[in-house]
């Protein structure tokens, strides 16, 4: 991923991406507002090409992500469609910010 390159403004699914929050070696995070319930939400964003051990470790984080409850960690919500279905491979989970 090109660091010249942001996806701020883009709508991947139903969320518009507002900013970036991070990114990492595999992934950016940006920060999205759901465009019909105007909620905030983390979206990770992956390539779009994905080799099937890569595509097996990405289910396995959102399958985790999905089962964990606790007040720092903020869980996977569930995208409209499946995110390994999509073009754009997505987890989608509650933003949380620090106080």
């Amino acid at each position: 991923m090109s660091d010249l390159v942001t996806r701020e403004g883009q709508q991947i699914g139903a969320y518009q991406l507002i900013r970036l929050l991070g990114r990492g070696g595999s992934a950016e995070v940006y920060l999205g507002e759901h465009v019909y319930l105007k909620s905030k939400a983390a979206l990770k964003l992956l390539p779009v090409v994905l080799q099937e051990e890569e595509r097996a470790g990405f289910l396995r984080e959102a399958q985790t992500l999905a089962h964990l409850e606790h007040p720092h960690i903020g869980g996977c919500h569930s995208p409209p469609s499946s995110p390994m279905s999509s073009k754009q491979p997505r987890l989608c989970s509650m933003h949380i910010t620090s106080s």
